[in-house]
């Protein structure tokens, strides 16, 4: 029997259930809608400009988001990763500031420089400080369920973020194709869900062939989100290297570099998102494999969206993605849930920045 069939060995070595989280995230997507059926949106009038700033999973789920809603905006979105705001950020600009744990501090330094600068700002997260400064400069907050890993937290930071920038998209229901997306994922766990077995599951043959590889993830531009999301998740779950890049930018240079040349000793693994490519992006794709097959590259692989909207498609290429990662955390018998050495980094330097000092007195400066 195939170890990712055995729901025994499954659970021995996936000790905090990351397996229930992956799977329940098409009722998630639900849930998030259910919780923010109060939500107001902003006033759009007299905004010229959408920032949102986050880093590592929240600001994934943010731009999946931009993914998907970029192509109705009416002004200009842009995703910043990291606590410098550009310069044209003023009054005119809205803010959305998103941080799952609320304790980030790149997106909290960012926070204070957006209202010093008179920003609309909204803030996204489960609590912490950023909850806390909200109240202290009463700044709108949307609280997201509280419980999860930031990065099992994605179907609530993405249909907060979503729903977020609702005033500034046109002509799209976003909640209806966000329902539709979760009934496409329903659909799609018939066929990648753990109880599904190796032969027949596509998402369970991938993490197979994967396996002893570096994975390298390609996606489009305007599907970025994708490529960064399925890295991170081998990284965090896998606890793997993995690289991205975006196409059509790597086309220029980086296929250059595979080649497979006697000395070489690292096998790689090449995974093409495609949710939902025209055929000037669909022939770029087949060369691109092409030249990496002449090249000796023999592990090339594709994983394409479905659904009948470009939220279900992309969403869909999330949840196989997750579970891909999910089963070869399995086959490395590795929990994929702890993540010590991010967590360890993390406070290392706030110990060195001395941020929550500096965050208070930018705070007592504010208020007096």
């Amino acid at each position: 029997m195939c170890v990712l069939d055995d729901l025994k060995k499954i659970h021995e070595i996936d000790r905090q259930d990351m397996l229930t989280r992956i799977d329940r995230m098409p009722e998630h997507l639900v849930e998030a809608l259910t919780d923010l059926e109060s939500l107001v949106p902003f006033e759009s009038a007299g905004i010229e400009n959408v920032l949102f700033v986050g880093v590592g999973t929240s600001a994934i789920a943010a731009e999946i988001a931009l993914n998907w809603l970029t192509e109705h905006a009416k002004i200009p979105m842009v995703l910043i990763r990291d606590s410098w705001l550009p310069t044209f950020t003023d009054s005119r600009t809205v803010v959305l500031a998103v941080s799952y744990s609320g304790e980030t501090q790149e997106t909290l330094e960012a926070l204070v420089n957006a209202f010093q600068r008179k920003c609309r700002i909204l803030a996204i997260s489960s609590g912490g400080k950023m909850r806390e400064v909200s109240e202290r400069l009463r700044i709108r907050h949307i609280e997201v369920r509280k419980g999860f890993e930031p990065r099992s937290a994605f179907p609530f930071l993405f249909v907060s973020s979503s729903l977020a920038l609702a005033p500034w998209v046109r002509q799209i229901d976003l909640k209806r194709e966000i329902q539709e997306a979760s009934h496409t994922l329903r659909n799609l766990r018939s066929t990648i869900g753990w109880n599904v077995p190796c032969e027949s599951n596509p998402a369970k043959q991938l993490a197979l062939k994967m396996t002893e590889t570096i994975p390298v993830i390609y996606a489009f531009r305007r599907n970025g989100g994708l490529a960064r999301r399925t890295k991170n998740q081998l990284n965090e779950n896998c606890k793997m290297p993995a690289m991205f890049n975006l196409l059509p930018e790597g086309c220029h240079n980086e296929f250059e570099a595979w080649r497979k040349g006697e000395r070489d000793r690292a096998e790689f693994s090449f995974i093409f998102l495609t949710p939902d490519e025209n055929d000037d992006e669909r022939a770029r794709i087949e060369e691109a494999k092409k030249i990496l097959v002449e090249a000796g590259m023999t592990k090339v692989y594709e994983v394409c969206g479905v659904g009948s909207t470009r939220a279900s498609r992309l969403l869909s290429v999330v949840y196989f993605a997750d579970y891909v990662a999910f089963y070869l955390s399995v086959l490395r018998k590795i929990d994929p849930t702890p993540w010590e050495r991010v967590q360890e980094l993390k406070k290392r330097i706030l110990q060195r920045t001395r941020f929550e000092e500096r965050l208070n007195d930018e705070m007592k400066k504010i208020r007096s």
